[in-house]
């Protein structure tokens, strides 16, 4: 989930908290990855250490999105194409996790004509095959 400040009394990060509930739970996880890089960027974390905590294994989904930058904060608006940054981060977890996964793009406003859409779920099959290819080479 994206989120715009800490909780005070925490006592687990983002990721101890997702670990311990899919754990505990044992269900799956969806990994929004749009969601991991503006948390990241904005409270300035490593956004792959963070996907590196991750129990990868039971990632079922993923979430690619656009986003708004307003001053120093990044919104998670689901607006606009993903941008390069993300889709690095969208190549670096398919290859952390080693198999193709279901992904989705989420782009709720300012919806562009299909054919923008249908370039964005090329890239997110050209990314995911190129992070698979080089695991296994």
């Amino acid at each position: 989930i994206t989120f715009y400040s800490h909780m005070p009394g925490g006592d687990l990060d983002e990721a101890g908290f997702l670990r311990r509930v899919v754990e505990e739970a044992d269900c799956g996880l969806l990994l929004d990855v749009n969601n991991v890089w503006v948390n990241a960027e904005n409270h300035g974390f490593d956004a792959r250490a963070f996907v590196d905590r991750l129990p990868l294994e039971r990632v079922r989904q993923i979430h690619v999105a656009g986003h708004t930058r307003i001053d120093r904060v990044i919104i998670d608006t689901h607006i606009g194409p993903v941008i390069d940054e993300v889709w690095a981060l969208y190549r670096y977890a398919i290859a952390r996790i080693g198999r193709p996964v279901p992904t989705l793009i989420e782009w709720d406003q300012e919806i562009p004509p299909l054919g923008v859409i249908l370039d964005e779920v090329d890239r997110a099959r050209a990314e995911s095959a190129a992070a698979l290819a080089e695991v296994a080479a």
